[in-house]
């Protein structure tokens, strides 16, 4: 069955923004750019600005998690957590199928929107070492954020990882697509 974007939270009422998150000052400074060019997109076209898009790596317990929600708060977004091993089905061409609904789902959101993968490297892992059903969902992702970059300036999609960036498919990261950001043990 294909998933369907599940129950959304609405972050504001949940968590608190970046000034009541610790450390990781780096990572909100960036967050805080993304913040900037998420409110003025005109302005951020203006100067050559681009990319809202990110993946969170570092070790378990780092706060990305929290960084993504606080994110959620500062833009008052709501907030759609996919459990990414729930899009990879044991069917040929379901895991494609899947993803492409999500993003679909997605599209229909009207107001600010971050779409968050947990657990990212279950559906990103490099090589093809993994089944053709997860070729197929990297394939999706590629096509998909580069669509929603382009024709949707409401959704911004995060990802967090534990696994090694390097260990990750590159296409997923090119620019314009998810920017790696750290968030190292503190």
């Amino acid at each position: 069955s294909a998933p369907v974007l599940p129950k959304r939270k609405n972050s504001s009422a949940e968590t608190f923004g970046f000034s009541c998150k610790g450390g990781l000052f780096q990572d909100k400074e960036r967050l805080e750019d993304i913040k900037a060019t998420f409110r003025d997109p005109d302005g951020a076209a203006m100067y050559g600005i681009s990319g809202r898009h990110f993946i969170l790596h570092g070790p378990a317990g780092t706060g990305k998690t929290s960084l993504v929600h606080a994110l959620a708060k500062e833009i008052k977004a709501e907030i759609q957590v996919v459990d990414s091993s729930a899009l990879v089905d044991m069917w040929v061409g379901n895991s494609a199928k899947n993803t492409r609904a999500l993003f679909e789902a997605m599209k229909t959101v009207e107001g600010p929107l971050i779409v968050f993968f947990d657990e990212f490297d279950s559906l990103a892992k490099k090589g093809s070492l993994g089944t053709s059903e997860r070729t197929d969902i990297k394939k999706c992702l590629n096509g998909a954020i580069d669509d929603i970059s382009k024709n949707h300036p409401n959704i911004i999609i995060a990802a967090a990882t534990n696994a090694d960036i390097d260990d990750l498919e590159e296409s997923l990261m090119r620019s314009g697509r998810l920017e790696p950001i750290g968030a190292p043990a503190p």
